[in-house]
């Protein structure tokens, strides 16, 4: 897991944080707080604190992995469980040590894929002046 770096319920920059998932198991118990598999096995819900290195744990990891996938835009403010920023490699991580109350969760944004399984940012997310023209679409929280 790395170096634990002190708890914290605020990104350093004071930004949200964000979860990826597939869509079905986000809606599969709408009115239950969110329990990602790894809480259960490894103790913690994994989260990013920045845009791109989401991106690049996304095709890393999910992009052979079927299914509409989600981002949860999380306000760390909110969260009830605690929060710890750890270093794994070269980057510092936020995990949740507990389950997702959905009131932290202040957006639902379709992650967007090519046709060979990568991901790209959401529309909304984009530099200006990218060429990507898709749309993003929001789900009720």
């Amino acid at each position: 897991m790395g170096e634990r770096v002190e708890p914290s319920s605020q990104h350093p920059g004071g930004e949200p944080i964000y979860h990826m998932l597939e869509l079905s198991t986000w809606t599969a118990q709408p009115d239950a707080p969110y329990a990602a598999a790894s809480l259960a096995s490894e103790g913690f819900i994994h989260l990013s604190g920045e845009r791109d290195t989401l991106l690049g744990v996304a095709n890393a990891v999910y992009r052979d992995e079927p299914g509409d996938w989600q981002i949860l835009v999380v306000d760390p403010a909110r969260l009830q469980a605690p929060l710890r920023w750890e270093q794994v490699g070269d980057g510092l991580f936020p995990h949740l040590y507990g389950p997702l109350n959905r009131d932290a969760v202040i957006d639902v944004i379709d992650f967007p894929r090519a046709a060979d399984g990568s991901y790209a940012l959401p529309f909304a997310w984009r530099e200006p002046g990218n060429s990507a023209r898709a749309e993003p679409a929001h789900l009720p929280l």
